[in-house]
């Protein structure tokens, strides 16, 4: 059973982006659920887990200046193109926010 519940983004790495003014490619793991132990004492399951590549985050477009205001805004535009692209795939549970 997938579930949607995604740890919150921590907000540095997002200021850290945004000081450089690099691209961000958000990534998407949507199966990996399938390996990870019911029981945390337990170790992952094997097996191939995919991997989606989704839109790429233009920081120096999307915030020229790199305000620390942006560097939230950042982590949320981020967090929610992953918990869509999750959601797309197992529509059963909705998103929460970051």
């Amino acid at each position: 059973f997938p579930s949607h519940d995604m740890a919150a983004f921590k907000v540095a790495p997002f200021g850290m982006a945004l000081q450089q003014g690099v691209t961000l490619l958000p990534v998407s793991l949507p199966d990996t659920w399938k390996h990870l132990p019911e029981c945390p004492r337990h170790f992952l399951r094997p097996g191939l887990c995919s991997v989606r590549l989704l839109e790429p985050v233009d920081t120096a477009t999307l915030y020229p200046g790199g305000q620390e205001a942006d560097y939230k805004a950042l982590k949320n535009l981020c967090y929610q193109r992953i918990q869509s692209d999750l959601n797309e795939l197992h529509p059963s549970k909705p998103a929460r926010e970051s």
